[in-house]
């Protein structure tokens, strides 16, 4: 769990070290990616069962932010789930939310990531060819999503979001905003609309994407787009802005 708080600010007080406000995101924020040895503190490492395939648990980091993000919402079973976005973190979310029983849409304009989500057992709606507010009030029969994760982190999936959403529903904000957006703000007050942000991981997330990966009862797998040796590592990264069906490669050491 790569994360170094600094124990002593009002998040960590609270309980919630994962968002200390001086957090140092290890390999981030301080040096580490990328070294074959990586010396860290011992209170950040988690066990993985001795038997566990070792690319599926390469998986982990990114499937506890999934399993953050879905703790973080209050899902119940039953629950209808509206995701805008899918790339790995979206594809996750649906995975996991999907395993506590919601019935789930990805909202994605790309086919590509769309034909990856469909493979998985993913439903998707095509939010360019289709009104997406429109296509979620029908699927919902004119209620609306319970829950809403923003994933994309783009201003068009900002502006959506409140309109997805039922009376007293949750949107997650999952997406990383680099600029102010719009929200339509309106909805959130109409709808009684309840927005919770979600940063990270915290150490009982990472637990449960270790048990979720063991157990492997979910395409977990088809979200590893590929696996590569060093010497392919800067194809590899060149590729992700090149090809949108890309999803998680895996660098291999020697």
């Amino acid at each position: 769990r790569p994360l170094g708080p600094d124990n002593e600010c009002i998040a960590c007080k609270m309980g919630f070290s994962h968002i200390c406000q001086n957090l140092n995101f290890i390999g981030v924020d301080s040096e580490g990616a990328f070294q074959q040895y990586w010396k860290v503190s011992a209170e950040i490492l988690h066990a993985l069962p001795e038997e566990m395939d070792l690319e599926l648990a390469a998986l982990t980091e990114p499937l506890a932010v999934a399993c953050h993000d879905v703790s973080r919402s209050g899902l119940k079973k039953g629950d209808r789930v509206a995701i805008i976005g899918g790339g790995p973190i979206g594809l996750l979310i649906a995975l996991v939310a999907q395993q506590d029983g919601a019935d789930v849409r990805l909202l994605e304009i790309s086919k590509e990531r769309r034909d990856v989500a469909e493979d998985m057992g993913i439903k998707t709606i095509d939010s360019l060819a289709n009104d997406p507010v429109k296509a979620v009030f029908d699927w919902t029969d004119g209620d609306g999503a319970d829950i809403v994760f923003e994933v994309s982190g783009s201003k068009p999936g900002a502006a959506l979001m409140t309109g997805l959403c039922r009376p007293r529903g949750v949107i997650v904000l999952v997406g990383i905003f680099g600029a102010p957006a719009e929200v339509v703000l309106k909805e959130v007050f109409l709808r009684e609309i309840d927005i919770r942000g979600a940063r990270v991981y915290q150490a009982e997330d990472f637990d449960r994407a270790i048990s979720l990966l063991h157990e492997n009862k979910a395409p977990w797998r088809k979200v590893i787009s590929k696996v590569a040796g060093l010497d392919g590592a800067e194809a590899c990264f060149a590729s992700l802005d090149e090809q949108a069906n890309l999803m998680k490669i895996l660098i291999k050491g020697e």
